[in-house]
């Protein structure tokens, strides 16, 4: 009877032990906002300022330059997406911003995969991220048993926990200096990187991908929540494919399919689908060279040259001009025009 006891003790004590050093490492990395993605301060704080709202995960967050669309369309944008962003944060993130700002206009960014990301895994890497995001402690718990599976709930811990470990390196060295991320309102610059292919690669991963709408349930109906939320408030609403690089592209097939489906989704919808893969200068604006820092996405070079291109296609869909003559018809035709196809 008594070694039980002591095991019990025994337990006990490692328990509040482990507990007491979570709490020391994760608690701190929740509330001081030192990491790129931890904003919640700064957007409260914006509150009433905030019209135009760019919504996606990792491809919307490198591509949009909110400060230049400030200066070119004459509004005041903010960025929320983040690396590998749920569909339910994003609806989430959305109705906060419209309950504190006039929003007049919202981007819904879109990729080939983006409606396959299931719960768990590597969402469970964006979810630990929403939470942080969060502003108050009981919001957390919220998220965390409404949109997190409880087996799923170690996951959030584990990156939790190791993220802390880098937050306490990084405000050491910083000496606790505030978010720098802050000053790009959401966009992430990220470095370019040459990943063009050798005529023996291209010709090893053409169309070897298929393109297919095996999309997660859940997913697709709340995107359909947040285009139904923007039109329910009178915001005009944008579907956008950001665009990827010539080899990504080149790896896949059948992305007609893709191109009607977001046709199809904002004309049920009442919004449009503008897809800058197929701008038919893509292929003089943007380089495998340089105008990405990956397969799939941008650099800060490219992400500057896309910026403006959709500042100048919005422009004429504003001032009521047609813009289908600036966008290849089909991926076929454009992929045609590719430099691993010559």
């Amino acid at each position: 009877m008594r070694t039980i006891k002591q095991i019990l003790l025994s337990l006990l004590y490692f328990v509040v032990f482990f507990a007491t050093i979570s709490a020391m490492v994760i608690i701190p990395y929740y509330n001081n906002e030192s990491m790129g993605y931890q904003d919640a301060s700064y957007r409260k704080s914006l509150a009433g300022k905030i019209d135009y709202i760019i919504l996606g995960a990792s491809q919307g967050q490198a591509g949009f330059i909110p400060k230049t669309l400030d200066e070119e369309l004459g509004c005041y944008s903010y960025n929320l997406s983040i690396v590998l962003m749920p569909m339910h944060a994003r609806k989430m993130e959305l109705e906060q911003e419209l309950s504190r700002n006039d929003v007049k206009t919202v981007v819904v960014e879109v990729s080939y995969d983006f409606l396959q990301l299931e719960a768990g895994h590597d969402a469970a890497v964006a979810d630990e991220r929403v939470l942080t995001r969060i502003d108050n402690w009981s919001g957390r718990f919220e998220y965390l048993t409404k949109h997190i599976r409880f087996d799923d709930w170690l996951n959030v811990y584990a990156h939790s926990f190791v993220t802390g470990i880098i937050n306490m390196k990084t405000m050491y060295y910083n000496r606790g200096l505030n978010n720098e991320m802050n000053d790009s309102k959401g966009h992430l610059y990220r470095y370019k990187a040459d990943i063009t292919l050798t005529a023996e690669e291209a010709a090893a991963i053409h169309e070897t991908k298929p393109y297919e709408r095996n999309f997660y349930k859940d997913n697709y109906e709340v995107l359909k929540e947040i285009l139904d939320i923007c039109n329910e408030h009178g915001i005009t609403t944008y579907i956008v494919c950001v665009p990827v690089s010539d080899a990504y592209v080149w790896e896949y097939s059948n992305l007609d399919d893709f191109l009607q489906w977001g046709q199809e989704l904002a004309a049920e919808k009442n919004c449009l689908f503008l897809d800058f893969n197929l701008l038919k200068t893509r292929y003089e604006d943007f380089t495998d060279k340089e105008s990405f820092s990956d397969k799939d996405h941008m650099s800060e070079e490219g992400a500057i040259v896309f910026t403006q291109r959709y500042i100048e296609v919005v422009k004429k869909i504003e001032a009521g001009e047609d813009v289908s003559g600036m966008f290849y018809s089909s991926y076929i035709d454009m992929i045609a025009d590719s430099p691993y196809a010559k």
